[in-house]
């Protein structure tokens, strides 16, 4: 691993140091967990955010934020215009693409061979005409892209405004991925596709859980979530765009999603990194300035570092020939629930 806890000063807010009391115990570990990062300003919203420290397990390789926020609490922190967007910020616009531009992601490109849990990807692994459910579906594209396929698809999610849209060939129903709509338990699935979902979740043992019932004999779980070994991460601290503290809550490594499958019941086939080429783009570039100028002056732990190309060119740099788990920003893992 690139970094360890230590490498970041760790302390349980700016005013403690780090031989404060250790945290949670690490449900994968059973040891007592350390302070990782402090995160004291929710920059989506430009609020205060209540669950500012984040612990880590060097052991098991996964965070946490603690304590975790009630369901109540967690449902606060979506209700912004629009998820994932926030009128209230200022966004920066991202510069022309400049000929420089176009080269650093040119290169980006050619060296990105990530596998995201996309609609071919579960085309290539899940036979036609299956029975697919997507938990936490988000705006519903995947499920409707998937449905186009053939394939029969049921989509769950929270968000009213999907289950409002019409998604041809799609049966919404209302509801999370820890609390399943008792019309979708009655149900089998060849596969469940879990994207993006399992670090939002305030339980995520309950929502693999869910995910292994659902399943029939033999179907296969297709899970995505960010990686919190990235190179990017180190470098840009409490600005790194995927680290989005506090609507995640759980920070996992290849090896620690592996653990809570494994403990779920799944036998895990494959894992794979994902989302290599964007982190060199002009839009994350200002996206990610955007979050450091929202985080502003605060004693956030790591300092945040401010988007720039300079530091995107040192990025490319070290990460070209970095083993996958440095290099790219999402891990994938296909697991199966034992016949």
């Amino acid at each position: 691993m690139v970094w360890t806890a230590d490498t970041w000063v760790c302390a349980a807010g700016p005013a403690r140091d780090s031989r404060e009391e250790l945290g949670p115990m690490c449900p994968l570990s059973a040891r007592p967990m350390r302070p990782w990062m402090y995160v004291p300003i929710d920059a989506m919203r430009r609020r205060p955010n209540r669950f500012a420290q984040l612990y880590w397990s060097e052991d098991a390789g996964y965070g946490r934020v603690h304590p975790l926020p009630s369901a109540e609490q967690a449902r606060e922190l979506y209700r912004m215009s629009g998820c994932y967007t926030h009128a209230e910020m200022q966004a920066v616009r991202p510069e022309p693409r400049s000929v420089w531009d176009k080269l650093r992601e040119r290169v980006a490109h050619q060296l990105d061979a990530g596998r995201p849990i996309s609609v071919q990807r579960v085309h290539a692994l899940v036979p036609d005409r299956s029975h697919v459910c997507e938990l936490g579906s988000g705006s519903g594209q995947l499920a409707e892209q998937l449905a186009a396929l053939g394939y029969s698809v049921v989509a769950v999610g929270p968000d009213p405004q999907a289950a409002a849209a019409k998604r041809p060939g799609v049966r919404f129903y209302p509801g999370s991925a820890e609390q399943l709509p008792a019309a979708v338990r009655k149900q089998q699935f060849d596969a469940v596709v879990l994207s993006h979902v399992l670090e939002h979740a305030i339980d995520p043992a309950g929502v693999l859980h869910n995910a292994f019932e659902l399943l029939a004999p033999g179907g296969l779980l297709l899970c995505e979530v960010p990686n919190n070994e990235a190179e990017a991460l180190r470098q840009a601290g409490c600005s790194w765009p995927m680290l989005d503290a506090p609507r995640h809550l759980h920070f996992f490594t290849a090896r620690s999603l592996r653990a809570f499958c494994e403990r779920a019941g799944f036998l895990v086939r494959s894992t794979s990194y994902a989302y290599y080429s964007r982190q060199f783009s002009n839009d994350w570039i200002a996206r990610q300035t955007e979050l450091q100028l929202a985080l502003g002056a605060r004693p956030c732990i790591p300092t945040p570092a401010r988007g720039s190309k300079a530091q995107a060119w040192r990025l490319l740099a070290r990460t070209a020939l970095a083993v996958p788990e440095h290099k790219y920003d999402s891990i994938g893992l296909v697991a199966s629930r034992p016949d």
